[in-house]
């Protein structure tokens, strides 16, 4: 495949009806399979080979960066492209233009892995030559420092908090923006780290035994993948596990714990660190009956005590990996003490629990309330933080549950949400300036129809831009609202 990466940002889906000579087709909605062009894409030089599109596909992603300028010229500049732009649409509506009809076209699914994932309109509009060199430029974006095309972090000169340990010197990472392609490195990332967890809890079913060096190998690959494409890997960790939810839970913590070490700017050890605990809080649940774990009534008060010796099993089998950390040991410890000295094991108060164990108790928290729990409610990802909020200095340590919720955001990337105008959207990154806007995925009309191709869309930017309806979030989703299953806009077809 060719080496050249075409930001989803920078791609226009169309109607095939609008293609004309010149234009590089990255992508048709039908699959390159039923056609005779190269699945890398096609620059359109015969009228012939646009009538043959025309009749396989009903839409088609132009690569701008390969495509002639003349074309460009003509397409951007004309009538038939303000018909695409968001701005010159009704907020309420998003129509795709009246000559083509999308309703009974079913949605893709996306493989990162083979770049084909560009299926969205553009919604700026500057001159071409400008927009040109945007793309250009989006390459290089993160390509500061090292020989590895990697941004390199610096140390933080930033304020520190003083609840920071003084033997943690932080560094400053730098800004990223979400890329699909990104998503599909990660995406890999967490599917490894899945088929360990999977390898390590099978052989601590024959064996009694964690094979922790493995568990510590998946993990400096987790941090260094959060330093570069952290967005990314926070969808990634939504990676479902249909058949061992503990797996999934594991990972969603390792993660998040990595994602917020990062965004208080700890050394990528120390990632790496926060990302083995994730991975290792719940083994102990390996070593109790499954039968107790899914009860869906309350525990007695004999069950409860059976559930909290979790925390003393997955130490039990943890006691011969003297290579893991004391940061690790003690988070693990202290992942279900509290604040005010209510937890368990010890009843450890605030001022005695170690930041790596406040962090973890934050995140093993989360994680909990946004997964099916047989015994409690689910919770959307905005409303687990409204509890994380309402248990700030007593349950959790108040200033980290702050700092926790700026890393991930008040509307965690992945998830879903509802405009004001009954949009469905799916958010993608945060904006760290204007927490309620957003960049998102518009995935339906207003009736709540699928949209198809879906809508790449930056709330501030919108909303900035004069004679634009401005766009608000009315409210936060859980999984599977509607109907949508986030996963499939990220995974590999069947």
């Amino acid at each position: 495949m060719d080496n050249h990466i075409s930001p989803f940002l920078e791609d226009i889906s169309v109607p095939v009806y609008e293609l004309r000579r010149g234009m590089f087709v990255s992508n048709l909605d039908c699959g390159w399979n039923r056609t005779p062009f190269r699945v890398e894409g096609v620059l359109l030089k015969k009228q012939e080979e646009i009538d043959l599109i025309k009749s396989l596909a009903r839409y088609a992603v132009i690569d701008l960066v390969r495509s002639e300028d003349f074309a460009l010229q003509e397409f951007l500049e004309g009538e038939s492209y303000k018909r695409h732009q968001l701005g010159a649409i009704e907020a309420n509506t998003f129509a795709p233009s009246e000559a083509g009809n999308s309703e009974d076209i079913e949605p893709l699914t996306f493989d990162p892995s083979e770049l084909t994932v560009e299926q969205a309109y553009k919604v700026e509009s500057p001159s071409l030559a400008s927009r040109l060199k945007s793309v250009k430029l989006h390459f290089f974006r993160l390509k500061s420092a090292n020989e590895n095309g990697h941004a390199q972090p610096g140390f933080l000169k930033s304020p520190r908090p003083n609840y920071l340990p003084p033997e943690i010197t932080q560094v400053s990472y730098p800004s990223t923006e979400f890329s699909w392609q990104a998503l599909g490195i990660a995406q890999q990332a967490a599917k490894e780290t899945i088929d360990i967890l999977a390898e390590v809890t099978h052989t601590i079913e024959r064996h009694r035994k964690v094979d922790a060096r493995k568990i510590l190998r998946a993990s400096e690959s987790l941090a260094e993948n959060m330093i570069h494409f952290p967005e990314a890997m926070i969808w990634a960790s939504r990676l479902r596990q249909k058949d061992n939810d503990l797996l999934k839970r594991s990972l969603q913590a390792a993660i998040y714990l990595a994602a917020f070490g990062r965004f208080l700017g700890f050394p990528e050890k120390l990632l790496a660190e926060l990302a083995a605990t994730g991975l290792l809080l719940d083994m102990g649940k390996t070593q109790i009956d499954d039968r107790l774990l899914a009860k869906p009534a309350r525990y007695t008060l004999e069950e409860t005590k059976a559930v909290q010796r979790h925390v003393d099993l997955g130490l039990s089998l943890l006691s011969e990996a003297d290579f893991l950390s004391t940061n690790i040991k003690r988070a693990i410890t202290e992942h279900h003490e509290q604040i005010n000295g209510d937890g368990y094991p010890i009843g450890q108060h605030g001022c005695d629990i170690s930041i790596f164990g406040k962090m973890a108790a934050i995140v093993d928290g989360y994680v909990a309330m946004v997964n099916p729990r047989p015994y409690a409610e689910t919770f959307a990802p905005h409303e687990a933080i409204k509890q994380l909020f309402a248990g700030a200095n007593t349950q959790w340590f108040g200033p980290l549950v702050e700092q926790f919720v700026q890393s991930i955001g008040i509307y965690p990337i992945g998830s879903l949400v509802e405009l004001a105008s009954g949009h469905i959207a799916i958010v993608i990154q945060h904006n760290r300036e204007r927490r309620l806007e957003p960049r998102i995925l518009i995935v339906t009309h207003g009736d709540k129809r699928r949209r198809f191709p879906p809508l790449q869309l930056d709330l501030p930017r919108h909303n900035a831009r004069e004679g634009n309806k401005r766009l608000r979030i009315k409210q936060g989703l859980p999984d599977g609202a509607y109907g949508f299953d986030v996963e499939e806009f990220y995974s590999k077809r069947k």
